[in-house]
C-alpha cells in the first residue's frame, strides 16, 4: 500500500492547559507539510468543551471530535473511525514531539510495509522531582525510555514492544483489534478511564498487530518530550501505578492464555513475601503491590466475567 499521508490523533480528557498548547505547538513546527497529515483530537468526555477552548484554525484539516463514552481505549477507537489516514499518530496530551516526528513516522511506515506499530525515544521533563530510587528501567512506569537503537520483532520482547505514548499504527491493526475486542466475551476492558490506572491498551494494540503478522518495535529517530506534572512523582502514585500495571499485563495474560492471576499468586507468594522481609526499598515495596496486583486482577476479571453473563 502507498502511504502518502497520516493521521494525528490526540485523545484527552480534561486536559491541562499550558500541556496541551505545548503539544499543538510542536505540531504547529513540524517539518512535514500540513497538507500530508490530518489532525484530530478526541475530545474524551472532558467536563469542559474543548472546541470552546481549543483553537485548531491553523491547521487546514483539523477538527475536535466528542466520545463520550470515558477511557483512553474508546477515545481511541473513535478517532481510528475519524481517520482517513493509513497510518495513526497517537499522542496524548502532555506528549511533545520533535519536529521532525512525524517526517521520520511517515518515511519509517513508507519504506517499511512490515512494520504495524512503533513508538519512539521518550524523554521526561518532570514538573518535580522524582524520588531518587525513581531511574532508569523504574521510569518506564511513567512511559520515559531511552532508546538508542532500532528494535523490531515479530514477538514479545519488553526492548521492541512499543508504548502508548507516541505510538505509531497503521489503522487496519486498529479496526481489526476494534473488531476482536467486541466479538470476545471480555470486551473492551483496558485503558485509562476517569481515577482508574489500568492500562495495556497500548499491549493489546502491539500483540494485535503481531497476530496480524506485521513487526512491532521501538525506533530511536522517533524522538518526543513526555511532561509529567507533580502529582505523577508522589512514591504513593508510583507504587499504585506500579500495582495497576503488574495487574492489567495479569488481565491482557488471562485474556490470551489460561493464565490465573489467584493461582499465579499461590505459587510466587513465598517468594514475595521472602522479598518483603530481606529486601530494602523500593524493592521490599513492589513485592508488596505485585501480591496486591494478583488480587486486582482477579477482582477485575470476576467482574467482567459477570458482567458478561448478566
Amino acid at each position: 500500500m502507498n502511504i502518502e499521508s497520516l493521521t494525528v490523533i490526540i485523545c484527552t480528557h480534561n486536559p491541562r492547559e499550558d500541556y496541551l498548547c505545548r503539544v499543538l505547538s510542536a505540531l504547529q513546527i513540524q517539518t512535514l507539510s500540513k497538507s500530508q497529515w490530518e489532525f484530530l483530537i478526541v475530545d474524551n468526555a472532558s467536563s469542559k468543551p474543548l472546541d470552546a477552548t481549543v483553537s485548531i484554525s491553523w491547521h487546514p484539516d483539523a477538527r475536535i471530535v466528542q466520545e463520550e463514552k470515558a477511557g483512553l481505549t474508546y477515545a481511541r477507537f473513535r478517532g481510528t473511525k475519524e481517520a482517513r489516514g493509513e497510518v495513526l499518530v497517537f499522542l496524548d496530551d502532555d506528549n511533545v514531539p520533535d519536529p521532525d516526528y512525524l517526517e521520520k513516522a511517515l518515511a519509517l511506515f513508507k519504506a517499511n510495509p512490515m512494520i504495524g506499530c512503533v513508538s519512539g525515544d521518550i524523554r521526561g521533563e518532570y514538573e518535580a522531582s522524582p524520588p531518587s530510587w525513581f531511574s532508569g528501567e523504574y521510569e518506564s512506569w511513567l512511559a520515559v525510555r531511552s532508546v538508542s537503537k532500532d528494535r523490531f520483532s515479530n514477538f514479545w520482547h519488553p526492548r521492541s514492544e512499543p508504548c502508548g505514548a507516541g505510538m505509531i499504527v497503521r489503522r487496519s491493526i486498529m479496526n481489526s483489534l476494534e473488531r476482536s475486542l467486541s466479538s470476545t466475551r471480555e470486551g473492551i476492558v483496558l485503558g485509562r478511564r476517569g481515577e482508574s490506572l489500568l492500562s495495556g491498551e497500548d499491549v493489546e494494540i502491539s500483540h494485535h498487530a503481531m497476530d496480524m503478522g506485521y513487526l512491532v518495535g521501538q525506533a530511536a529517530d522517533l524522538k518526543l518530550t513526555h511532561l509529567i506534572p507533580s502529582r505523577r512523582v508522589s512514591e504513593e502514585y508510583l507504587f499504585r501505578l506500579y500495582r495497576n500495571i503488574c495487574a492489567s499485563g495479569h488481565i491482557i495474560t488471562s485474556k490470551r492464555t489460561l493464565f490465573s492471576p489467584f493461582k499465579a499468586l499461590v505459587r510466587q507468594l513465598p517468594k514475595e513475601l521472602a522479598k518483603m522481609i530481606l529486601k530494602a526499598h523500593p524493592e521490599r515495596r513492589m513485592a508488596l503491590e505485585r501480591i496486591r496486583a494478583h488480587f486486582l486482577a482477579w477482582r477485575h476479571l470476576r467482574v467482567m466475567s459477570s458482567s458478561v453473563v448478566s
